[in-house]
């Protein structure tokens, strides 16, 4: 890692209300990982970006070279939000992906429940669910209706408690 940079870049907005956190997320499906060597400093800001969100929403953008350690301290972030009970939503897309219509969402969702999904607009979640293929046999289904949905089921998600939306390169 030495001479390679790894920048971070962060947003923040308050939020109306505080979220209360939940220890012992069972909306996770990581493995704990080993620490993160020599990237403290930028590890120590990506994590205070994260304990801000049930403050308000946050953006975190890790930017730099191939292969410098993004996706090591990406990990460590999500290992941090699990810890402060923050709801992970991942997606790790790949190039051969690239080709496969909603790929990353349904990456992204695969921890949500139809159950989580059961206040949409009856029109958003039948399109979000034929985008995220639980339904057979669905029709092509119309991309503004699929990212209103999303949109919408994020908003729902977190009103229940605070969510952490993480794209790995998110070039794919």
């Amino acid at each position: 890692l030495g001479g390679s940079s790894c920048r971070i870049r962060s947003s923040h907005e308050p939020a109306p209300r505080l979220a209360r956190a939940r220890l012992g997320n069972p909306h996770t499906l990581r493995e704990v990982r080993p620490p993160v060597v020599g990237r403290e400093d930028e590890l120590a800001r990506a994590t205070t970006v994260v304990r801000r969100v049930a403050e308000g929403s946050c953006a975190l953008l890790l930017v730099g070279e191939a292969g410098i350690g993004k996706t090591t301290l990406l990990d460590a972030v999500m290992d941090e939000a699990d810890t402060l009970g923050l709801r992970s939503l991942v997606a790790r897309p790949s190039e051969v992906e690239t080709e496969l219509a909603f790929a990353g969402l349904a990456d992204l969702f695969v921890t949500v429940e139809s159950d989580d999904l059961a206040a949409l607009p009856r029109v958003r979640r039948s399109a979000l669910e034929q985008a995220l293929r639980r339904v057979e046999g669905a029709p092509a289904v119309d991309p503004l209706t699929v990212a209103l949905a999303v949109l919408d089921a994020l908003r729902q998600l977190a009103d229940a408690s605070p969510v952490l939306v993480a794209v790995d390169d998110l070039q794919w």
